[in-house]
Formats: structure tokens, C-alpha cells, sequence
């Protein structure tokens, strides 16, 4: 650490060895020398602006700054200055000692770096994992279009007409037409979330709508029984993303499907409830699966930590989940003192 004082004018008075070999400095050189005459402008100004904090407070501050070395790098310390006051208590020099972090700050930036990438990823992925899932509820109702136009076409070969039936057929046609043109809506609203979207007001009860349109096929497909509790007003809006709150409750439902198709039981069930409480909007999600061990129970929002296989996905889904709901100003976590796996997230009702 370096160590220094200065009188109230800013004048240097003493330093110690460390602070005179990584300046390339003498005693000469730096003893009743402002920090003006030492370092550039920019850097002066603020070494001068936090002692004049401490002359006016007359107390110990805490700070970062940064300096030049010898070879014109930049270095970051943390600083402590304190007053040194006469028998007066008045304030007559600044104390100070500054440790070097700049290794510290350049692994800290590199460990965000790699969490952005690893969520950039995340998020790519569940797009790639989504389009899976949109295959598959657009597989019934196009089933359907298909077998009401092979059934017209072959009647009409036989030239047996029946305007009853046509009507009927066609009118099959026209609502499962209408599930895919909402299905279609609701991926284009998700999908719109690639990006950071600015937050908005938006209907609570048309993002459950649109999530649940894209995940229903995936209850019948695995039987497994779903139930939502909405205890909100129809009229509830929320200040959010509503296609990253959409991802992140999909992302819970997929991982609560996968849980409880494993279990042995007949008696599969997700359920989603979402109530308001206090100023916060929470959405609560359980499943009947096996639950989740203690032993990772810490790491499961770590986007470097799994337990799925390749062909079941990325696994990083809850990861970006938490970057999600933080960036909405909430929270959310894993209940830990209940049978069932159960996760919680909560956002402002602003």
C-alpha cells in the first residue's frame, strides 16, 4: 500500500518507499508538491476533491481512485483518507493509505464478461429450445386442417355434398385457423424479447394468455395435469417486459414438466398461482416431481451449473431467469421448507 500526507493546501508533506518506487519519484520531486504538479488534471481533481471531504467532515472516507504508474498505466486503488486535527480539533493534514485493486477490478470484469456471454447463450438457447416447443402445438391444429381437407376432398370425389358437413368441416377449419394465428401472436411477442425491451404497462392477464397457448400441448403430451390459480383482477397490469416474463414462466413450466414426467405416479400436476401481495405482483409454481437435492440447491441460478442431458436442453433457463426478474426490480427463489419443488418470483406492482 502506499502511503502519504498532505496539508490542508494540498501540499505533500511525507510519503512512504512503496509510494516513491511505483511513481519513479524522490523526496524532492514530490515533498511540497500538490498533486497537480504530480499527476494529470483529471486525476488531481479528484485526489483533491476527496480531501477537501475529509477537511469538511472531518472524519475517515472511503473511495476508488485512480492513478497513472510510472509507465503511464492505469491503476485503481482503494483509498482511505483521515483528518489529522490539532488541540484545537481543527483539521491541519490528510492521512491516507491506498491499496492497489486494479488485478481485483480486471477479474471482477472478466467474471461479468463471461456471465453476459453465458447468458447471451442462455438466451439463444431458449429460443433454439422454444422452437422445439412451437413445433409441437402447431402440430395438432395443422393435424386437424389436414384431416377436415382430406375428408371434404375425398366427399367430393364421391360427389357426395352435404352442406351440413361442409359447414361443419369448414368451420373446424376456421377455429383451428384462428388457435394458430394466436399461437403465431404469441411467438412473435416472445420472440420480440431478444433484445432488452423497455418496461411498460401491460395486461397480467394477456402475458399468462399468450405463455399458456404455447405450453398447453405439453401438459396433454405428457399427462400431466395443470391448474391456474389467477387470484388477481382481470383489469391487473404490470410494468414489465411482458415477452421476458413470459420466458422466465416458461422456462419454470418446462423445468416443472421435466420434473414430474420422471415421477411414477399417475398423478402428475403443475401448478402456477399468481396473487398480489403487498406492492408485489408474485407468481408461485410447483410441480409433483421428485424435488430438488440440497446439494445444489445453491447452484441451480449459476449459469455454468446443470443437471440436464444435452438432448433435454441447455439448462441455463433458470439463470436467465434471475438476470430477468433482477433487471425488473424483483426476486426470485427456490422455497426450500415445502414437499413439493416450489419457486417464487415477485415484481413491483408500480
Amino acid at each position: 500500500a502506499v502511503f502519504y500526507a498532505k496539508n490542508t493546501d494540498g501540499l505533500y508533506i511525507t510519503v512512504n518507499k512503496f509510494y516513491k518506487d511505483i511513481f519513479q519519484l524522490n523526496e524532492k520531486e514530490i515533498v511540497n508538491k500538490t498533486d497537480y504538479d504530480l499527476f494529470p488534471k483529471n486525476i488531481a481533481d479528484q485526489f483533491r476533491k476527496n480531501d477537501q471531504d475529509v477537511i469538511s467532515n472531518g472524519k475517515l472516507i472511503e473511495s476508488e481512485e485512480v492513478a497513472l504508474d510510472s509507465s503511464g498505466q492505469q491503476r485503481t486503488y482503494h483509498s482511505f483518507k483521515f483528518p489529522y486535527h490539532d488541540k484545537d480539533g481543527d483539521v491541519w493534514a490528510i492521512g491516507g493509505f491506498s491499496l492497489d485493486i486494479t488485478e481485483k477490478k480486471r477479474l471482477e470484469q472478466e467474471s461479468n464478461e463471461d456471465q453476459i456471454r453465458a447468458i447471451h447463450t442462455a438466451r439463444l438457447a431458449s429460443i433454439g429450445e422454444l422452437s422445439g416447443q412451437i413445433a409441437h402445438e402447431m402440430n395438432t391444429p395443422l393435424t386437424a386442417i389436414t384431416l377436415a381437407a382430406s375428408s371434404l376432398l375425398k366427399r367430393i370425389e364421391k360427389e357426395e355434398f352435404s352442406k351440413e358437413l361442409y359447414k361443419n368441416q369448414l368451420n373446424l377449419v376456421l377455429k383451428v385457423c384462428k388457435k394458430l394465428a394466436k399461437i403465431i401472436s404469441s411467438v412473435r411477442k416472445l420472440s420480440s424479447g431478444a433484445n432488452e425491451e423497455e418496461l411498460s404497462k401491460v395486461n397480467l392477464s394477456s402475458i399468462i394468455e399468450d405463455t399458456m397457448l404455447l405450453c398447453e400441448n405439453s401438459f396433454h403430451r405428457n399427462n400431466i395435469e395443470f391448474t391456474l390459480n389467477l387470484e388477481t383482477d382481470e383489469e391487473q397490469t404490470i410494468n414489465c417486459s411482458p415477452s421476458e416474463i413470459s420466458q422466465v414462466i416458461m422456462n419454470l413450466i418446462n423445468n416443472a414438466i421435466d420434473a414430474a414426467k420422471e415421477i411414477d405416479d399417475p398423478q402428475k400436476w403443475v401448478k402456477l398461482n399468481i396473487s398480489k401481495i403487498d406492492n408485489y405482483i408474485c407468481f408461485k409454481l410447483s410441480d409433483s416431481g421428485k424435488g430438488i437435492s440440497e446439494k445444489i440447491r445453491n447452484k441451480i441460478f449459476d449459469p455454468r451449473f446443470t443437471t440436464k442431458s444435452l438432448s433435454d436442453g441447455t439448462g441455463l433457463g433458470l439463470a436467465l431467469s434471475s438476470q430477468i426478474i433482477k433487471r425488473h426490480g424483483g426476486e426470485i427463489y427456490l422455497v426450500s421448507d415445502v414437499k413439493n419443488t416450489t419457486f417464487i418470483f415477485n415484481i413491483p406492482d408500480v
